[in-house]
């Protein structure tokens, strides 16, 4: 029981010290937002090292992103074509694939 309002102390410190600007990053992971799901505020950029397997996981944290300069960046390779049209559908997931770009920029509003 010590153990659990101890942890639990910690990650409301954390969870404040971001929503505040003390801590810049923060380096999570698709299984911790599976268990836990926070809501984050003052989330101003997002970067995926692999495509989630989860859809709902990307647009969790994408919807954390404050409106003015929020930057996302998914970084992926043409194996991962099996996550990737989760996370951005069929049609472009097909174009970003068979691109000869190595970088892409996709907006929404």
């Amino acid at each position: 029981k010590q153990w659990y309002q101890r942890r639990v102390a910690i990650t409301a410190g954390i969870r404040r010290d971001f929503a505040e600007g003390n801590v810049k990053y923060l380096l999570t992971t698709e299984r911790f937002f599976f268990f836990k799901r926070y809501k984050l505020r003052k989330v101003e950029q997002v970067v995926f090292y692999e495509c989630p397997v989860y859809a709902e996981c990307y647009t969790h944290y994408l919807n954390m992103l404050t409106e003015e300069g929020a930057l996302s960046t998914l970084l992926y390779n043409k194996l991962d074509g099996e996550k990737l049209v989760r996370v951005v559908g069929d049609e472009q997931c097909k174009q970003l694939i068979n691109s000869q770009q190595s970088t892409h920029v996709l907006m929404s509003e």
